[in-house]
């Protein structure tokens, strides 16, 4: 089995598989789950998840055009992060720190493709972060 996951890309920077899968944007500005330098893809479990992740981090209103991106993955490449696991207080921007080291461990253990990790703005919702291709952990890509 497989299931969807959602990924709103400015159109400008969707031009092709490498450009969606890069992790570009997330290496350079960092994020709440990785540091700056770091690259990791970011993606929600519904259309509006993605949509509404996209918007809060934005600098510019409205926002430029968009793509909607659906990537499938296999289910037995998800390691679901708990949320009673995460620190109090994850939630909040100055603390990406907690959350950024979560991830790194992930990423250094290679233990799957996608970690899915509770959504910072609905926690009752879900977000998914991958690594590259380029990652040793993306076998399934």
């Amino acid at each position: 089995m497989s299931m969807v996951v959602y990924r709103l890309q400015r159109t400008k920077y969707a031009h092709s598989r490498e450009d969606i899968l890069s992790g570009e944007d997330a290496r350079i500005t960092g994020g709440r789950w990785n540091p700056v330098g770091v690259p990791l893809i970011y993606t929600s479990a519904t259309p509006e998840l993605a949509h509404s992740e996209y918007i809060i981090h934005q600098k510019f209103l409205p926002p430029p055009s968009c793509n909607l991106i659906m990537i499938q993955v296999p289910d037995e490449s998800i390691i679901k992060l708990p949320l009673e696991t995460l620190s109090e207080g994850w939630r909040n921007y100055q603390r990406y720190g907690l959350t950024q080291y979560t991830n790194e461990v992930w990423l250094k253990e290679q233990q799957s493709l996608v970690l899915q990790v509770p959504s910072a703005i609905v926690p009752m919702s879900f977000s998914y972060q991958s690594p590259t291709p380029r990652h040793q952990a993306s076998q399934y890509y």
